[in-house]
């Protein structure tokens, strides 16, 4: 016998009739765990395990949510944000515009009443004006009275009397003077006196 062939057989002389070449016992491989090894797994450690890894997955699903609703929200309120500001950038625009029309409404309407109240004015005074100037053009009857005449110490003049009385016109040599004289009183009293600093106007 060669060295070969006494080497296979004393490696087969040694292997362990009750064990595999893979030093696994045949006992296990022959056992129905080494063929199915879910039949040697219990149930109980099945329905732990998926209650457990539903557990999880509620759990990040419930998170996820939360965040998404979170996100959703503040995405919510920071529209609402933006279209309440655009309302009242757009309501104070339209605000403005709207009282700006208003106004320009109300100064046009007043600027109407102003002109016609002018124009009234100007119609009531051309009235008037014309109604003075008939009155002016009727002919003036001039009664002389020939029964009372100026004091004796008078220069001389005329004193005139109209409208029943309620007007009256001294023109006489007397008043005359005496107007003269108050006019020229501040020349008189300039020459006298010399001009007083503390007036602006000598008129």
């Amino acid at each position: 016998m060669s060295n070969r062939e006494m080497r296979i057989h004393n490696d087969s002389d040694d292997e362990d009739p009750d064990t595999h070449s893979d030093g696994v016992p045949c006992s296990v491989l022959n056992s129905p765990c080494a063929t199915k090894p879910a039949d040697c797994i219990s149930d109980e450690f099945f329905v732990k395990s998926k209650a457990l890894i539903m557990a999880l997955s509620d759990a990040d699903v419930q998170k996820q949510i939360k965040h998404m609703m979170a996100f959703i929200e503040q995405e919510a309120n920071e529209k609402a944000e933006e279209i309440d500001a655009k309302a009242e950038e757009e309501f104070n625009i339209e605000k403005g515009r709207l009282v700006q029309q208003q106004r320009l409404k109300i100064m046009e309407y007043y600027e109407k009443k102003e002109k016609q109240v002018e124009l009234q004015k100007k119609i009531q005074s051309s009235n008037m004006l014309n109604q003075a100037r008939l009155k002016v053009l009727k002919e003036v009857v001039i009664k002389v009275d020939q029964d009372n005449f100026l004091p004796a110490e008078s220069c001389g003049g005329v004193d005139l009397i109209a409208a029943r009385g309620r007007i009256k016109i001294v023109n006489t040599l007397e008043t005359r003077l005496e107007l003269i004289a108050q006019q020229l009183v501040p020349e008189i009293r300039s020459s006298l006196f010399g001009r007083n600093p503390n007036r602006k106007f000598t008129d």
